[in-house]
């Protein structure tokens, strides 16, 4: 650990630096999972974050009444330490399944919105029954219900509906990817290098996206789910455009800071790019963004709005 800190102090860019000191889901996934660190300063966080989540859930089993609301908690908690099993997080498994269809993916009653809270920080809409919806759910249950038989119906489904119909959307494709990243099969395979082939022909040479900077931190997200070159080489020609919109204190985004930060910083870790990135930094001197951009904001600033 001392020589991490010691990186940190010689290089205030570093992308985990931000994550470092924030007390969110986010740094903790950074602190624990990526870096390896098992702080005792993190324990008071855990368990007030698993509290907070609990005591949330409904009677029967749900949050908020909604499957896409449940798979986005289970995927909290599963991140958090959670025992399993756990008799709260039984109910919310028995009532995603309830909401499965005979040919395998999950579906959101028509009386509940379809807009749940994206990883990058922002809103995903999606379709009742469309292969993001699925794949987004999948998420939620991996760490609890990979064995069962709903779990492996429900990826068989994501696979032949992508062979049959192909990705529709950008968000669709990373909820996608992100669903087959410890999937082994050779169909699994198949698809993560055909949609990641299908990202990088929307790659720009500035390394945005489909020309939409908005979406490059969920991209982030899908990228650094799994390891190969082909994803690896977008996150490197990403890298000079990372640099332009990092803030002062080193993190991402104007709003939803911690999510778009740790997209940031997995995607580079995944495909060791730290160390270039760092000497990027060096080499290519990119002033960072002032911080005062954020207090700058107000609280009304339409959600809609490009924030990156």
């Amino acid at each position: 650990m001392n020589s991490f800190l010691e990186e940190l102090k010689a290089f205030p860019r570093h992308p985990f630096s931000f994550l470092w000191r924030s007390q969110t889901l986010q740094g903790i996934i950074a602190r624990r999972e990526l870096l390896g660190f098992k702080l005792k300063r993190d324990t008071p966080l855990i368990e007030k974050l698993q509290r907070g989540i609990l005591s949330s859930q409904f009677p029967r089993g749900s949050w908020k009444g909604s499957v896409g609301w449940t798979a986005h908690e289970l995927w909290k908690l599963s991140h958090l330490g959670t025992q399993y099993p756990h008799p709260q997080i039984a109910k919310a498994i028995e009532f995603i399944e309830a909401h499965q269809t005979g040919d395998g993916n999950f579906y959101e009653r028509h009386t509940i919105p379809t807009v749940y809270q994206s990883l990058d920080g922002g809103e995903f809409a999606s379709g009742a029954f469309s292969l993001g919806f699925t794949a987004y759910v999948l998420l939620g249950l991996r760490k609890w219900a990979r064995e069962s038989e709903s779990y492996k119906r429900a990826m068989r489904w994501l696979v032949e509906k992508y062979l049959a119909d192909g990705i529709c959307c950008i968000p669709c494709a990373v909820y996608t990817l992100m669903a087959l990243a410890e999937e082994e099969t050779m169909s699994a395979e198949v698809v993560r290098d055909e949609i990641s082939l299908w990202l990088e022909s929307l790659q720009r040479d500035d390394g945005i996206w489909n020309c939409d900077i908005s979406i490059t931190f969920l991209v982030l997200y899908g990228l650094g789910s799994f390891q190969s070159d082909l994803a690896g080489r977008q996150v490197r020609r990403l890298i000079p455009l990372l640099l332009s919109l990092q803030f002062e204190d080193g993190g991402w985004g104007r709003m939803g800071r911690a999510e778009k930060t740790l997209s940031v910083a997995m995607a580079l870790y995944r495909h060791g790019l730290i160390g270039e990135f760092l000497l990027h930094s060096k080499l290519h001197i990119v002033r960072s963004r002032s911080i005062n951009l954020l207090s700058e904001l107000t609280t009304s600033l339409d959600r809609f709005i490009m924030a990156v």
